[in-house]
């Protein structure tokens, strides 16, 4: 496996025990993971808009989330990007027959894309993952469309998520100690994207708080 030749190696090394059906795999065996996730699911078919081109998935895993933005969005092609080989390897198979999605292996500060590509990008809980989520930011504006729409969802490091991800990490989900590389707040987060060039920003917080979801265009 090609491992990033950069800063993002310790993310990469933190994150080598996840499997690689992750996402998919925990919402048909742990309710409260199920729960979790389809907050995060009804959340983006409620606030993602009708895409008529291409839409680009940061962090895509194993594909899970990925399929659900393609059937909100309805858009002629969603590719999917990760840096876990496995993860790509899994997403591939699990949805060979769908051709409105695609799947590569990328680092989100290097994507592998032209200028302008995109007419949407989403970001769902990935930037806490990263060592520097303002490069991956720039690099996203770089391959979004102008007036093309960027969707992110983090979490908000209130107290409630603080004591939840401790406890997760610490039985159940173990294989995600260490995973969150940075504390980027949610206000600096939006400094940092109007900083970029990013304009109309929507903050819209769910499961009591605990997640925001950050909407906004490349100007």
């Amino acid at each position: 496996m090609n491992r990033p030749q950069s800063e993002e190696a310790t993310a990469f090394e933190a994150h080598k025990n996840v499997p690689p059906n992750w996402y998919e795999l925990s919402v048909q065996t742990n309710l409260l993971q199920r729960f979790w996730h389809s907050r995060r699911i009804a959340l983006l078919e409620r606030v993602l808009l009708p895409v008529k081109g291409c839409a680009l998935d940061v962090g895509c895993a194993d594909g899970f989330i990925t399929s659900r933005i393609a059937d909100a969005t309805g858009a002629t092609q969603v590719v999917g990007i990760d840096f876990k080989e496995d993860s790509i390897v899994y997403a591939r198979n699990r949805y060979c027959e769908r051709e409105d999605l695609s799947f590569k292996v990328a680092c989100a500060q290097n994507v592998p894309f032209g200028d302008s590509t995109f007419d949407a990008v989403t970001a769902i809980e990935v930037l806490e993952h990263v060592v520097d989520p303002v490069s991956v930011l720039s690099e996203v504006l770089r391959v979004l469309k102008r007036g093309g729409k960027l969707y992110i969802i983090v979490p908000t490091e209130s107290i409630p998520f603080k004591l939840i991800w401790f406890a997760w990490t610490r039985f159940r989900g173990k294989v995600w100690q260490g995973t969150h590389a940075n504390k980027l707040s949610v206000d600096q987060l939006i400094v940092e994207l109007q900083h970029l060039g990013y304009t109309n920003m929507e903050t819209h917080y769910f499961l009591l708080g605990m997640l925001v979801a950050i909407i906004c265009c490349k100007r």
